[in-house]
């Protein structure tokens, strides 16, 4: 039997009116938005208002290994509710990321380059939701760090990042905007669920998705609505 991706349905919780109203907004992508509470940064996928109580989400089997999630994304999302294929598809690839660091992590691979997803779960109206560690610094803190890069984050973690790519799990989205110093002076990869040659890009271009988002989310009202 294929290992699967267990995902609880947290019915105790609505992830707008338990927390969102309470976070400041802080970014907005092609798939996910990302609030802040303390030192806690909350995911939840862009059009999230099309999902409810009764949506796929809560009951669908989740793949745990990178070949079983173009399936997910063709027989599953895409069927169900085909806009929701890109935000979906990243927050479960970022989840199943985060899984397989964590095996590495038992082998004796050193993760602490990553932000630690602290949790993951469906909330009662069917929104999947990454609750991480929040990635931030001060000016103080990085003036005399090397500039941001794929490329120094490549060299700092090529040991895990090769172990990763082992488990089909290969990474190509590592640049400036998906990694920060944190307070310690870190640099960790904040954002790790969007990589070229998965399902998602199979199923429609990031050029498309992104112009479809834009069209659907498209007021900075609507962005700032929890700031």
């Amino acid at each position: 039997m294929k290992k699967e991706l267990k995902i609880r349905v947290r019915e105790d919780l609505c992830i707008e009116t338990d927390i969102l109203k309470n976070a400041r907004f802080v970014d907005c992508g092609a798939s996910k938005s990302t609030f802040v509470i303390g030192e806690t940064c909350y995911k939840i996928p862009i059009g999230y208002e099309l999902l409810d109580s009764n949506s796929f989400t809560k009951i669908c089997k989740y793949p745990y290994e990178c070949d079983d999630f173009d399936f997910f994304i063709h027989n599953v999302v895409a069927e169900e509710c085909p806009e929701l294929v890109w935000s979906i598809g990243q927050i479960i690839f970022e989840i199943m990321v985060w899984e397989h660091l964590k095996e590495l992590e038992q082998l004796g691979y050193d993760i602490s380059g990553f932000a630690e997803i602290k949790d993951y779960y469906i909330d009662k109206n069917g929104i999947p939701v990454i609750e991480q560690e929040f990635i931030h610094s001060t000016p103080e803190i990085t003036k005399d760090k090397p500039y941001v890069s794929g490329a120094l984050f490549n060299k700092q973690n090529r040991r895990t990042l090769a172990a990763l790519e082992d488990m089909d799990f290969c990474l190509t989205d590592l640049r400036d905007g998906n990694m920060a110093y944190n307070m310690e002076g870190k640099l960790k990869c904040f954002d790790f669920g969007i990589s070229n040659g998965n399902a998602i890009y199979n199923y429609d271009s990031y050029e498309e998705w992104n112009s479809y988002h834009n069209s659907y989310y498209n007021s900075d009202e609507d962005k700032m609505e929890y700031e």
